[in-house]
């Protein structure tokens, strides 16, 4: 016979497999499957908490318009009189149901003012669209400069490392090769740090884009752009108009109509009709009386001027508010392409990777001949590191303004990295 304990355990080891499966018609949330910068790009945009926050607010546009349509529910009003005629008890009744009418255009004002606030939502939604993708791309282009920064730093340390061991290998060490050989230990310290430096960068940058993308480091780091070659050209004369800040004062004017045109329906009163039913008693006979009743306020002390007067301070602000940001956008825009061309003629400037190394060769074949000091391996060295950096620099400088650019002219969603 089989014990109680024994028939429990035997029940729990049946259900840990139907425990372990997962739910039917439940299933993880797919990952990011990126293989290029634009699929990665794309996996931020569809992904990123931010964004999909944003958006989330955006669907409320169609909620707000509803509850801004809602009229008002009518009124039941009753009322009961209880007096003595003639000493007997005398019970009248009054019913009232009352409609309320809003005039002067409340409720399309209020429709208005709610499509114009789910119009600054999605105004909201393309910024952060636009501020996410900005924030992405450079994070790609800054991921792989880490690398390629880290590799020389490497074949720096590996250098410096075979180089002490051939000193440490010789019986015997002359003054200048004790100096050569602390020279090489003092140069490798200083690159593992910078190494460490960029590893640090590197973790923080792949925590960033893993979070944005959905993604994990593998996928991210077969999906980060090249070095770029052709940089696009901008025409000085694009328009801003698209701009997410244009876009946000604009929406801001057309919120300021509706808020003027909500104060000005707020000067019209509310009317209120409907049927009423009172009863009254003559000695034992009771009389039916049947009438309309209606109730409407009369605007003897004020017509809202207060309100209305301030809404159109407020358009008046945010009319002025439009022009500023238009001006500041297109003076952005300028000042953004001289830039990103001077950065774009700097970088075509600079001599490519491989023609560096060509010297780093000749210059420690001249040392393993003895030709040259050991500081000046260490310096080339330091120099090939600063090299690289200076123009990954200006590099990063010229995306970053690239996407600004695009931000400003209202597609940097839609640019590929």
């Amino acid at each position: 016979m089989i014990r109680a304990h024994d028939q429990l355990l035997w029940v729990l080891v049946s259900i840990m497999p139907m425990l372990s499966r997962p739910a039917f018609g439940i299933e993880s949330p797919p990952g990011c499957l990126a293989s290029s910068p634009k699929d990665l790009l794309g996996c931020a945009l569809k992904n990123s908490p931010e964004i999909s926050l944003s958006e989330a607010r955006t669907k409320r546009t169609d909620s707000l318009v509803t509850a801004a349509g809602q009229r008002p529910n009518p009124e039941l009003d009753v009322q009961a009189y209880y007096g003595k005629l003639d000493g007997e008890s005398q019970i009248q009744p009054q019913i009232t149901l009352s409609h309320t009418f809003e005039l002067g255009g409340k409720r399309s004002a209020r429709i208005d003012n709610a499509e114009a606030k789910g119009y600054a939502s999605e105004i909201n939604y393309q910024k952060t669209l636009a501020d996410t993708a900005t924030q992405v791309v450079a994070a790609m282009y800054r991921l792989r400069q880490i690398k390629s920064e880290a590799e020389i730093l490497q074949e720096a340390i590996d250098t410096f490392d075979k180089t002490i061991r051939r000193f440490k290998s010789k019986i015997a060490l002359s003054p200048d090769n004790q100096a050569s050989l602390k020279l090489f230990e003092l140069a490798q310290s200083e690159h593992r740090l910078r190494q460490a430096s960029l590893l640090q960068e590197q973790n923080s940058l792949e925590s960033d884009l893993s979070f944005l993308c959905a993604a994990d480091t593998e996928t991210i780091g077969r999906s980060l752009p090249p070095v770029t070659k052709e940089w696009p050209k901008i025409n000085v004369s694009s328009a801003t108009d698209n701009s997410p800040g244009v876009r946000q004062a604009r929406g801001e004017l057309k919120l300021s109509d509706t808020e003027l045109e909500l104060a000005r329906s707020e000067a019209w009163p509310n009317l209120k009709i409907g049927p009423s039913f009172q009863m009254q008693n003559e000695g034992k006979e009771s009389v039916p009386f049947y009438g309309v009743v209606f109730t409407l306020p009369l605007p003897l002390y004020q017509r809202n001027e207060g309100g209305k007067a301030l809404a159109v301070k407020d358009r008046e602000i945010a009319e002025r508010a439009l022009e500023i940001v238009k001006a500041q956008s297109q003076r952005e825009l300028k000042n953004a392409i001289s830039v990103y061309d001077s950065s774009v003629h700097a970088l075509s400037t600079y001599p490519p990777p491989s023609q560096e190394k060509k010297k780093e060769a000749s210059i420690e074949d001249l040392f393993a001949r003895g030709l040259i000091s050991s500081a000046s391996v260490i310096e080339m060295r330091r120099q090939l590191f600063e090299y690289a950096k200076s123009r990954n620099e200006q590099e990063l400088k010229a995306i970053r303004l690239l996407w600004v650019i695009y931000s400003l002219q209202g597609k940097a969603a839609s640019e590929t990295p």
